[in-house]
């Protein structure tokens, strides 16, 4: 259990980004008997929900309760407080009675454990997987010019804009591969005005995998003085035989550990990954604060309570996925805008390319895009580098790929433009 004084989601900027998307600009609610929050009222009912909502990851706070005076027919609902936070309450809770709801499972690695990241690595991973994740760190650094860059502290602007224009295409091309509506893609704009002031105040990063000066992963990540929370991770799935994903985990870890910080915060979803790397899983709270001698407040408290109960039962059903399947479905125009896919055939025959009906082509232009995951398996598979490489074309269907040893036909059978 830990006290944190400078939780990112309760910063000022955090507090007046959200409210000006989500209570248009108007000021958040303070109480005397709460310390670290802010609230806005149901508009229809005596509810009072955190400035923040569900779009933090991680909450904390003091209740004073011998300051409460009176809190009548009012219920307080406060979102994700992990329950690794020690939540100090000084002197009683007064009238008010606390309801915690169970609703999301959370992972944490305790970095004070571990001296660097071999350590780490030795005492999370067996000698085969650690053997593996090597071949795929040496695979990317020597088929590709790769840079990892991590931003906290300072970027600049038309970095970060470029950042959060792929970030966005990235995540969009993941969730299509995937059929699913990602609900983080309709606030985009919302993070896009977060982050850049928290990068520059140290309550938020980027890591950044570039290829060829190209975004082809990127991580977005909140902060405390010693708690380092993930939040938003997309890498290009043309470069899922190299695993790009897990080795920018590895490599963020390693930083973090450097940098000294004591908790790497997975938050919340669970992933095999999460698991095998964890020390630690808890759980995400609902807090639902109401007076029980009320009427109202009681009534509004359970009915919080039961709502939020049977919305844990089905994640845990996965009736969540279903629906955002369902969402994807019903918006084709936005969800399947820019779609593509390739059906293609590698083809045994390994001779030159005819000079007579050969065109050189340059691969890297935005025309050729379709045949990134094609180079970049072969490249894997042959431990060629990019620079090494020539395509050439023959007709419209036919394309060879040429490294220093090896040569590989393709025959583009069908080509799914969006």
């Amino acid at each position: 259990m830990m006290i944190e004084e400078n939780n990112p989601f309760t910063s000022q900027t955090f507090v007046n980004t959200w409210l000006k998307y989500y209570n248009e600009s108007r000021s958040g609610l303070k109480f005397d008997f709460f310390e670290g929050l802010e609230f806005i009222k149901n508009k229809g009912l005596p509810l009072y929900s955190n400035v923040g909502s569900d779009m933090t990851n991680g909450l904390f706070y003091t209740l004073y309760g011998d300051k409460v005076k009176k809190p009548g027919n009012r219920v307080f609902l406060v979102h994700d407080v992990p329950s690794y936070f020690a939540i100090p309450e000084f002197g009683k809770r007064g009238s008010l009675q606390l309801k915690k709801i169970n609703q999301y499972r959370g992972y944490m690695i305790d970095l004070t454990k571990y001296k660097d990241i071999d350590g780490f690595l030795a005492e999370k991973l067996p000698a085969k997987e650690r053997s593996k994740y090597r071949r795929r760190l040496s695979g990317l650094t020597s088929s590709f010019d790769v840079d990892f860059t991590l931003y906290h502290g300072s970027i600049e602007r038309d970095t970060y804009d470029m950042v959060f224009d792929t970030f966005k295409a990235l995540l969009k091309k993941r969730y299509l591969s995937k059929k699913i509506d990602y609900h983080v893609l309709k606030k985009w704009n919302y993070y896009r005005d977060l982050v850049y002031p928290m990068i520059h105040a140290k309550e938020a990063s980027l890591m950044v995998v570039y290829e060829n000066s190209e975004p082809i992963g990127i991580s977005l990540h909140f902060h405390t003085d010693t708690i380092f929370i993930g939040a938003i991770t997309v890498y290009d799935i043309d470069y899922y035989k190299f695993s790009v994903g897990k080795i920018m985990i590895i490599k963020l870890i390693e930083w973090c550990l450097e940098k000294k910080f004591e908790v790497f915060d997975f938050s919340k979803g669970h992933f095999d990954y999460k698991e095998k790397l964890s020390d630690i899983t808890y759980v995400f709270d609902y807090h639902i604060l109401y007076y029980p001698k009320n009427l109202v407040s009681n009534a509004i408290a359970t009915g919080l309570g039961w709502y939020y109960r049977l919305k844990q039962y089905l994640r845990v059903k996965n009736v969540n996925l279903l629906y955002r399947r369902v969402l994807f479905l019903l918006h084709p125009g936005e969800n399947h805008k820019g779609k593509s896919g390739l059906v293609y055939r590698i083809m045994d025959d390994k001779s030159e390319v005819s000079t007579k009906d050969a065109v050189s082509i340059d691969f890297r232009k935005r025309e050729f895009g379709f045949l990134k995951i094609i180079i970049n398996n072969f490249l894997y598979i042959h431990r060629e580098h990019i620079n090494d490489i020539a395509v050439f074309r023959q007709g419209t269907r036919l394309y060879q790929i040429r490294g220093k040893r090896e040569i590989q036909w393709v025959a583009i059978e069908k080509e799914i433009r969006g």
